[in-house]
Order: C-alpha cells, then sequence, then structure tokens
C-alpha cells in the first residue's frame, strides 16, 4: 500500500488511467529477474487479445530487466505474435526504433486481417 500512497503522491497520478497503470506494473515489480526473463522469452499473444495489449504487457517487464534492450523487447513481441500476424507483417523490427511505432505498425497488420476483425469485434461487444 505504501507503493500505492507514494504514487499518487506526485501530480498527476489520480486519475483512473493512472490507477490502472499503476495496477498493471504491480506483476512485474514482484518477480525476480529469472521470473521476468523467462515471462518475455516465451510470451505468446491471446487469441482474444489486440497487440497493443500485448505489447503493453510486454513493456511492463523493462524496469524489472534494465539489461533487455528495446530491439529485444521488439524481437520477443514480434515473436510473440499470433502467426498470422507475424506471417504478414512485412516489416521487420529493425525497421523502426522504437516500440511504439512498432507496435503500432503490428496493430495495423493485425487491423488489415478479416478474421482477426471478428475475433476482436466480438470481444469488445462482449466486454460492453
Amino acid at each position: 500500500m505504501n507503493q500505492w500512497h507514494d504514487h499518487i503522491m506526485r501530480p498527476g497520478n489520480t486519475t483512473w488511467n493512472s490507477y490502472c497503470t499503476f495496477l498493471a506494473q504491480q506483476p512485474s515489480r514482484r518477480a525476480s529477474r529469472q521470473q521476468a526473463n523467462f515471462g518475455i522469452t516465451t510470451a505468446e499473444q491471446k487469441i482474444a487479445q489486440p497487440v497493443t495489449h500485448f505489447a503493453f504487457w510486454l513493456i511492463q517487464w523493462a524496469p524489472v530487466l534494465p539489461e533487455v534492450s528495446t530491439n529485444d523487447f521488439m524481437v520477443y513481441l514480434l515473436r510473440g505474435v499470433l502467426p498470422d500476424i507475424r506471417s504478414r507483417a512485412q516489416k521487420t523490427y529493425t525497421q523502426f526504433s522504437d516500440y511504439t511505432l512498432f507496435t503500432a505498425y503490428l496493430q495495423e497488420v493485425e487491423n488489415s486481417i478479416p478474421s482477426r476483425a471478428k475475433v476482436l469485434g466480438r470481444r469488445k461487444n462482449s466486454t460492453a
């Protein structure tokens, strides 16, 4: 609870988005380096999970693994996305200098796949 108190004492950290981000980062703060390394190297996108959600989950481990480079995270992201997305991606991570831009590109690829739109649309409708 002290972490939450420290978090909200910083200006701008009392928003719903800030709270959700804080909660999402908690598992990574409790993990050992070995657990975090295993998590990022074996991570796979779930069927009903958009690329952007998978990418956010993956990058949350960065504070635990400061020695892992942005390029390494992009490799793990590409390796972990669904095979259909990976096979349709015509650009590789080496063409991007930024994890966010690479994530956006993979999301565009995913959005171009009609079967993914159906799955993600169903997911969106079921949570509404």
